[in-house]
């Protein structure tokens, strides 16, 4: 059994410059406290790459610590966490992506568009339909591409 990392282990494990799926392989529940930690931190890149190793990790805290960071004040953080909400369970990153596809942030609310799966609940999937009638051209166009790409 592996040990666990410690923040000086994790921080230079995550700030590889070329990041990639294999820097999040081994990180696991033991991990999850320091991950909690970094989203706040001052680098808005370390913060964005705790939130793609919550979203690999998946455990109850991992998801409460997204679920959490979807409403940080960082449009960077909530990005992130739209980015990659859908590698969740289907009901936590449902329940995720509904406040991110109101977020007032349009880069939040395009990634979240991107993260809708054919998996995803029924309502969540208007949502995308209802974006996809929008004012905003740039949402309004991902939506309808996402719509199509979805069989909506």
């Amino acid at each position: 059994m592996e040990m666990a990392l410690n923040m000086p282990e994790l921080r230079l494990r995550l700030s590889s410059i070329e990041g990639d799926p294999q820097m999040y392989v081994d990180l696991g529940p033991d991990e999850v406290p320091l991950l909690v930690e970094l989203l706040n931190d001052e680098e808005a890149w370390m913060a964005s790459r705790a939130v793609y190793a919550l979203t690999r990790i998946a455990t109850p805290e991992a998801v409460d610590a997204i679920d959490e960071a979807s409403a940080s004040p960082r449009g960077e953080v909530r990005v992130a966490v739209a980015a990659s909400a859908n590698l969740l369970p289907v009901s936590a990153a449902d329940q995720i992506l509904t406040r991110l596809l109101a977020d007032p942030d349009v880069g939040v609310q395009k990634y979240a568009i991107g993260s809708v799966t054919p998996d995803s609940d029924a309502s969540l999937k208007q949502l995308v339909i209802d974006i996809a009638d929008s004012d905003d051209a740039v949402l309004r166009g991902r939506a309808e591409s996402r719509a199509r790409d979805l069989g909506l």
